[in-house]
């Protein structure tokens, strides 16, 4: 009997010996993947954000997944090591013996391990889940900090919104981790753990023991593995939350750059680089709404370049976007403008400015072309108040300022010519001399009949009536040309 005990006992030190290195490779194999899996996920973008060290809490994160792989190994190795000195170094009889005893003892504490693994399955991944979330708010904090940029700017970019999306899709990848192992745990959990240890044990000895060592009851030893769950519970925890982070950043960094490129540009559209945001923005097409700042851009370019057709393009492009409607605006406000002076196109004008709100100079602009209006529709009050206005605030263009000067200059003017205060010919003159059109031919018809009075009265009747001819409906120009006709006198 004790011969047969030694070479059962030499097959089992050999089973075990082998399992021990099966384990063992399985380990360092499972090590090595997790590892090559997370530099491979990374390996792409950690050199665009060397800057902020991602890089370095990615190679950090894999290497102590590898050295927890390792250790899992070693564990796992020593572990089956000790085991199988302690059946060669013991009586088999006695071993079973105690592995029958240890078995029973260790089948009631395995169930309740089991039972607390299954129970804390879940609260792993959510914990692994939530591990990514605060890693991806401190990586994102450190990048942060190396670029110097403040927590105002970053909150323009949304960058917690880029992180919780990542976060959700990293939540998701979990998910589908966890389902795939539902299938065990639940089983595991249905079962009663002891009774199911307790059954397996009594088959293997029964299997075990030959039919001529019938007398020998006790049950063949088996090796406990009571540790074993916890070990590869151990792993897997180390395993999923490594590889969740792996997946987060995946999503994570991508997002970022994106981000990042898109607030860099928008800056550049608000600081008046056009074109240099044009270019950006052409990197992320598709993203966000950055083909709309993109014709934005186009049209704003345009638009300071002089040419309102392509502004007007470009804005229709970007719809509603920031200040596109009130730039649409005002580009409808110079396109009446450049119809020619009437008081209709200037009313038009008008509108559109004031529909253009406080962009630019568009206030201003509303009072000046409705100013213009008023001056050629006769409407002299309105027209006169109106110029001042923006003389005073001297908030537009100054060629329209130098404009409003002159028509105030001509109906101060005009308002004492009415009085009989012809020494104003000089200012009729300057008026005539900087008009761009607006007036027209109103300031010279004025001097043509001042400079016909001077003649008339020094009895140069002949020229007289020629400037009263040029003064139009100038007072009762009409009146003096046809007396400036005298009879011939008798003595011829």
């Amino acid at each position: 009997m004790s011969e047969f005990n030694e070479e059962e006992v030499k097959e089992t030190e050999e089973i075990v010996q082998q399992a021990a290195e099966e384990a063992s490779q399985k380990a360092e194999e499972a090590a090595e993947e997790t590892a090559e899996m997370i530099r491979e996920a990374v390996t792409e973008e950690a050199e665009t954000i060397a800057e902020s060290e991602p890089a370095q809490v990615i190679e950090e994160a894999a290497e102590e997944a590898a050295e927890a792989a390792q250790e899992t190994a070693e564990e796992i190795q020593e572990a089956v090591a000790e085991e199988a000195e302690v059946i060669a170094e013991t009586d088999p009889v006695q071993v079973i013996e105690e592995a029958a005893e240890e078995a029973a003892e260790a089948a009631q504490e395995t169930a309740e391990e089991i039972r607390e693994a299954v129970a804390e399955e879940a609260e792993i991944i959510e914990e692994a889940a939530e591990e990514v979330s605060e890693t991806v708010q401190e990586t994102t904090e450190a990048v942060k900090e190396a670029v110097g940029e403040d927590t105002e700017a970053i909150a323009e970019t949304e960058p917690a919104q880029v992180i919780e999306e990542a976060a959700e899709e990293a939540a998701e990848t979990a998910e589908e981790v966890q389902e795939a192992v539902s299938g065990e745990t639940e089983v595991i959990a249905e079962s009663e753990p002891a009774e199911v240890i307790e059954e397996e044990a009594a088959e293997e000895t029964r299997e075990a023991a030959p039919e001529e060592q019938s007398d020998v009851t006790e049950p063949e030893p088996v090796p406990v593995k009571t540790k074993t769950p916890f070990l590869k519970n151990r792993k897997v925890q180390i395993g999923l939350g490594v590889l969740v982070l792996a997946i987060a950043l995946a999503f994570i960094i991508p997002a970022y750059k994106r981000s990042q490129t898109y607030k860099q540009a928008l800056e550049m559209v608000h600081s008046g680089q056009y074109q240099e945001a044009i270019d950006t923005l052409a990197e992320i097409e598709g993203y966000k709404d950055a083909d709309q700042y993109s014709a934005y851009a186009s049209g704003l370019k345009a638009f300071y370049d002089g040419d309102l057709e392509g502004a007007k393009e470009g804005l229709e492009t970007a719809k509603d976007l920031e200040e596109a409607p009130l730039y649409r605006s005002y580009i409808a406000g110079e396109e009446s403008m450049n119809e020619g002076y009437s008081s209709s196109n200037y009313h038009t004008a008008s509108q559109a400015f004031t529909d253009a709100g406080e962009l630019l100079d568009s206030a201003g602009m509303a009072v000046y072309t409705q100013a213009v209006s008023d001056f050629l529709a006769g409407k002299w009050d309105e027209s006169y108040d109106g110029f001042k206005k923006v003389i005073s605030a001297d908030a537009i263009p100054q060629d329209y300022v130098k404009q409003a000067e002159n028509a105030v200059l001509f109906m101060d003017a005009r308002a004492k010519f009415n009085e009989g205060d012809y020494s104003v010919k000089d200012d009729f003159n300057t008026v005539a001399n900087n008009d761009d059109g607006m007036i027209g031919s109103r300031p010279k018809e004025y001097v043509a009949y001042i400079e016909g009075k001077e003649l008339y009265e020094q009895e140069k009747y002949f020229s007289a009536s020629k400037k009263f001819d040029a003064a139009g409906d100038v007072e009762d120009a009409y009146d003096l040309y046809n007396s400036c006709v005298q009879e011939r006198p008798s003595t011829g």
